[in-house]
């Protein structure tokens, strides 16, 4: 049997929340071997690199169907052009793997899950942004189980990579237009770095609106030492500046053994003060705001079962449409670095609540889909009020994009 790392037999909260609580009951050496790539990493395993001016290595674009171009039932998308562009980069779904990274085009559960997460996630954006949502040969969940493994350093550097690229032909897609740079989970991982070599300090970051990089247990020193002229967000309509929260119910325990990226090396979030902005209030006081200022979560169905992620067989599931808002929802307050909610033990995102931990990590977005999906659209219009030679711009810079 593979050898497994201690720390991480601990976190019931990494496997069954992010594989949706997948066979539940089973001792977690099993789970985590199961999972673990049957081999040592191998470029080659994962497919050839991808080519970001084709269209079919993009996940969602502005021209393409996809889940990100679907809204809430009864939620109209305006008409006429976004006055942003967005580029979301999705979380880990590749769970159940055969190699350390996934490749692309095989139909799998992890393949088809992704355009439910553009469903789910990225089309929170549809109303300030084109939705721009690259395919990349993601890291299995494994890379995050055994961070300091050399399987899982190069697993992880590979889909970075794939994500670099994929931005740089985004920035060529769409001009010189603001943007938004937002992620989830293993994308948040991606998108620090990304916003660390290609946007802080450079002449790109006038044109960045704010990057909202959710779901991975921020810590505070990022922005000491990866990010030195981007920082957390202080209000609603702050610009170029950091959103971030990781969701828990009001007893859960903080995860551990959680690797981020800075640019002398990896190292474990463990007991890191951590940012946390308070999605219904945009505030980092820890104060608390009731579920009446709660404009609606969302919860999208993923189809299947929990055994089709774990084996990775797909359903198939096609994401045709959103369900209702659900408002006045939660409440919620920033405590100890992380979001605390209502339990949901009992509402539609009980199957998230596998245990005792109450880490909502797989509901980071749902949980405030409209709240977020105001506040974008609030800090691009605050971003082009603050930029009169913007409208004159924007007609010309439409005709650009693919």
């Amino acid at each position: 049997m593979k050898t497994l790392r201690a720390p991480w037999l601990r976190v019931s909260g990494l496997l069954l929340l992010m594989a949706w609580g997948v066979l539940h009951g089973l001792g977690y050496d099993y789970i985590l071997y199961v999972i673990h790539p049957s081999g040592d990493f191998d470029a080659a395993a994962a497919g050839d690199e991808p080519d970001y001016a084709d269209d079919r290595y993009w996940a969602a674009l502005p021209s393409k169907p996809s889940g990100a171009q679907l809204s809430p039932a009864g939620e109209a998308l305006p008409d006429g052009p976004r006055d942003a562009d967005v580029f979301y980069v999705h979380p880990t779904s590749y769970i159940r793997a055969e190699s350390w990274n996934s490749p692309l085009f095989v139909p799998t559960r992890a393949w088809e899950m992704i355009d439910i997460i553009l469903g789910a996630q990225a089309s929170a954006f549809n109303d300030c942004c084109r939705v721009y949502a690259p395919h990349y040969r993601q890291a299995a969940l494994s890379s995050f189980i055994e961070p300091d493994s050399d399987n899982a350093r190069r697993a992880l550097e590979l889909a970075y990579s794939d994500v670099r690229d994929a931005f740089d032909e985004f920035l060529a897609r769409i001009g010189d237009r603001p943007f938004v740079i937002a992620s989830h989970s293993q994308g948040t991982y991606h998108a620090l770095r990304l916003l660390s070599e290609r946007v802080d300090g450079r002449p790109l970051r006038s044109r960045l609106v704010t990057a909202y990089l959710i779901g991975y247990w921020l810590p505070l020193d990022t922005f000491e030492r990866t990010l030195q002229q981007i920082g957390p967000c202080e209000a609603a309509d702050d610009l170029a500046c950091v959103v971030h929260w990781s969701t828990y119910g009001a007893s859960g325990e903080r995860r551990a053994g959680v690797p981020h990226w800075y640019p002398d090396g990896h190292e474990l979030s463990d007991n890191k003060p951590l940012l946390c902005i308070n999605p219904l209030s945009w505030q980092r006081d820890g104060a608390r705001v009731e579920a009446e200022e709660h404009s609606g979560a969302l919860y999208v169905s993923r189809g299947g079962s929990r055994l089709h992620t774990f084996l990775n067989r797909p359903v198939p599931h096609k994401l045709q449409n959103l369900p209702d808002l659900l408002p006045d929802f939660t409440w919620a307050e920033c405590r100890d670095g992380l979001l605390r909610v209502a339990s949901q033990d009992e509402t539609v995102f009980a199957e998230v609540g596998t245990d005792d931990s109450q880490d909502y990590h797989m509901i980071d977005y749902s949980l405030f889909y409209e709240p977020l999906r105001r506040n974008a659209l609030e800090r691009v219009r605050h971003y082009h009020a603050g930029n009169q030679w913007a409208s004159l711009r924007r007609p010309r810079l439409h005709l650009l994009h693919r």
